[in-house]
C-alpha cells in the first residue's frame, strides 16, 4: 500500500499566501451599497488613467457613481473624452477642474452619454500638468457597462495668447480644428514701414461657420482691430487693415466643428497692388443725363481712383476717389451726346504717400437725355 507524501510546511505556507493575494486582488472595492465597485466614488480617491488607453467599467447600482482621473502633459495639445454606454444605460458625464472638485464642471464639461452609442466631447483649453477628473452617473438602469478613453491631440496652433503660433508675413498658412470649439492663436510682425495689410481667409472643410478677429496686445480684447469675421463652409473672406509698423499682433482663429480646416494669408497691400487692377469693369449709358461706371472693388485695398477724358488716348483728369466699400459710380457732369472715356485703378495709402495698382482698359460711353 502506497503513503501520500505530505507537502512540507513551508510550501503549504507560502501557496496559501498565493492564494489570497489572488483573492484579494480580484474582489474590488464596496460601494456605499456594499456591492463590489470597480471605481471609485470620491474623488479624493479618483483611479487614474493614462491618455489614449480605453478602460471599461461597471455599474453596480443606481447610485453607483465612478470618478476617474487624468492629466495633461506640458505640450500644446487637445483632449477628448469618450463614453462609450455598452448596453441600455446612459450616463451624465462631468469633467471637473481640479481646483472646482465635486463643485461645477468646466466650461463644455456635462454631456450626456446615450445608451449604446459613443459620445465625445472635445477640450481645446485645458491647463498643462494639471489633474481633471471625469465623473460618470447612470441616468436610467441599475446596472450597465461603459467604456472611457481620452483621447490626446497635438494642436497644431497655440489656445491662447501667449502660446500663439508665430509665422510671417506673405506666408500661406493651414490649420484643422482638432476639437469641437477649438481655438488657434497666431502671431506675426509688421515690417518696418508698412502700414497697410490683408488677409484672405478660406473656411476649406466642413460643416460650420469659422471666424477670426485680430490682436493688437496680447490678452487684450479690447485691442481687437476691426470686427470679427464669419465665413460659411467653402468660402473664403478677404479684409484690409491699418497696422502700426514693426509691432506683433495676433490673429485668433475660432468657432467650427472638429476637423474642420482653413487656411489663410496675411500680405502687405503694396506688394501685390502693382499687379492688380479692378476687375469687370464697364461704362454704360444711363437713362438718367449720366454715365454709370462700375467695377469689381477689392478689399484688400484702400479704394479706387476714376479718371475721365473725351479723349480715347490723352487728356485723362481724376474725377472720383472711391473707398474699398463702393463699387460703382454715377457720373452726372457730362454733356448730352458726348462720348465719355473712363478708366480705373486701385490705391492704397502707405504714410503720407499713395502706391497704385494698373489701371483697367479705356471705356467709353455716353448719354442722349
Amino acid at each position: 500500500m502506497r503513503r501520500k507524501m505530505r507537502k512540507p510546511a513551508a510550501v503549504l505556507f507560502f501557496t496559501s499566501l498565493l492564494l489570497s493575494a489572488a483573492v484579494s486582488s480580484s474582489v474590488f472595492a464596496l460601494d456605499q451599497n456594499g456591492n463590489a465597485d470597480d471605481w471609485p466614488d470620491a474623488f479624493e480617491q479618483a483611479k487614474a488613467v493614462e491618455c489614449n488607453m480605453q478602460v471599461e467599467g461597471v455599474i453596480n447600482s443606481r447610485s453607483d457613481v465612478e470618478v476617474i482621473s487624468f492629466t495633461t502633459d506640458g505640450g500644446q495639445n487637445a483632449y477628448t473624452v469618450n463614453v462609450s454606454a455598452m448596453d441600455t444605460t446612459s450616463y451624465s458625464v462631468g469633467v471637473y477642474d481640479e481646483f472646482y472638485g465635486a463643485g461645477n464642471t468646466i466650461d463644455g464639461g456635462s454631456f450626456i452619454a446615450s445608451s449604446g452609442k459613443t459620445t465625445a466631447r472635445g477640450f481645446a483649453s485645458l491647463s498643462p500638468n494639471k489633474t481633471y477628473y471625469v465623473k460618470i452617473v447612470p441616468r436610467s438602469a441599475s446596472s450597465g457597462r461603459w467604456k472611457l478613453l481620452i483621447a490626446k491631440t497635438a494642436d497644431d496652433a497655440g489656445n491662447d495668447f501667449s502660446s500663439a503660433k508665430a509665422f510671417k508675413e506673405g506666408q500661406k498658412v493651414t490649420g484643422t480644428f482638432e476639437v469641437d470649439q477649438d481655438i488657434d492663436f497666431y502671431s506675426f510682425t509688421t515690417g518696418k514701414k508698412k502700414r497697410s495689410y490683408w488677409i484672405d481667409f478660406h473656411n476649406m472643410q466642413g460643416a460650420s461657420q469659422i471666424g477670426f478677429a485680430l490682436y493688437a496686445t496680447a490678452g487684450d480684447l479690447s485691442s481687437r482691430v476691426g470686427t470679427e469675421v464669419q465665413i460659411y463652409p467653402a468660402h473664403n473672406a478677404e479684409r484690409s487693415f491699418k497696422l502700426s509698423p514693426g509691432r506683433t499682433y495676433y490673429l485668433k482663429v475660432f468657432g467650427a466643428m472638429e476637423g474642420s480646416s482653413y487656411s489663410f494669408k496675411i500680405s502687405p497691400s503694396a506688394k501685390t497692388i502693382k499687379k492688380q487692377a479692378p476687375s469687370s469693369f464697364k461704362v454704360e449709358s444711363n437713362y438718367s443725363r449720366s454715365v454709370y461706371v462700375g467695377f469689381e472693388n477689392n478689399l484688400r485695398y484702400d479704394g479706387v481712383e476714376i479718371w475721365r477724358s473725351t479723349n480715347k488716348k490723352s487728356g485723362f483728369k481724376k474725377i472720383k476717389v472711391l473707398s474699398n466699400d463702393y463699387v460703382d459710380f454715377d457720373d452726372t457732369k457730362t454733356k448730352k451726346n458726348v462720348t465719355y472715356y473712363y478708366k480705373a485703378r486701385y490705391y492704397v495709402k502707405e504714410g503720407k504717400k499713395k502706391v497704385y495698382g494698373k489701371w483697367t482698359k479705356v471705356k467709353g460711353g455716353k448719354h442722349k437725355y
